[in-house]
């Protein structure tokens, strides 16, 4: 009132019509509550969208559980266990860090990041365990060829056992199958023992020289 007093003091009053002193003293209120009244309405409108948020952020939380469960879907080679502690993972971070403003698509990336992040150490351990067990496989089929070997002390197949341990665990990653450790082992024993063809060739030979 202070301002649109002052205002219209510098005016002729008298003068002019009551309709544009209106007008007039409008135009102020407007320059002086024009801003808070557009603060109040966006302050609104913030809070239209936050209860929105609030609103729509369990959907984006269950969506993001679904999205979760369909790329489990696509990993059969994980156990219930390793499914049901990834997917608590999902939901934990999901309940941390949405707020419900995300879009769908957005939602799916950071479960698909959450997944993958987590799956990480999970198939390293995994690995870890299929190679041990590939080895082991290895070291057995080794002392079974080893005891067919009759010319060979005990000394001597406790030594290329511990040898064929040592050439497996430096070449198994953990990919391979029963048959590739086989192959290896047979390899291995062929280059110490020798492989009978040769012997045979070398026989035949002398036979052919005499």
């Amino acid at each position: 009132m202070a301002a649109i007093e002052r205002e219209l003091s510098r005016l002729p009053a008298d003068e002019l019509p009551h309709a544009e002193l209106v007008t007039i003293a409008e135009g102020i209120r407007h320059q002086l509550y024009g801003p808070v009244l557009a603060a109040q309405q966006r302050a609104r409108e913030e809070q239209e969208r936050h209860q929105a948020h609030l609103l729509l952020r369990p959907l984006r939380v269950e969506g993001g559980i679904l999205q979760a469960r369909r790329w489990l879907g696509r990993h059969p080679d994980l156990d219930a266990k390793t499914r049901t502690d990834l997917e608590r993972t999902v939901r934990q971070a999901l309940d941390r860090d949405l707020d419900g403003s995300e879009s769908d698509a957005a939602v799916q990336r950071r479960v698909e990041q959450i997944l993958e992040d987590a799956i990480t150490p999970i198939r390293k351990a995994m690995r870890e365990t299929g190679r041990q067990a590939l080895i082991a496989h290895g070291i057995e089929y080794a002392a079974e060829e080893l005891a067919q070997e009759e010319n060979l002390s005990s000394w001597e197949r406790t030594a290329m056992a511990r040898a064929v341990k040592r050439a497996l665990e430096d070449a198994i990653t953990g990919t391979e199958c029963d048959g590739d450790v086989e192959a290896l082992v047979d390899d291995f024993l062929d280059d110490v023992l020798g492989e009978p063809a040769d012997d045979e060739d070398d026989d035949t030979g002398l036979e052919d020289d005499d």
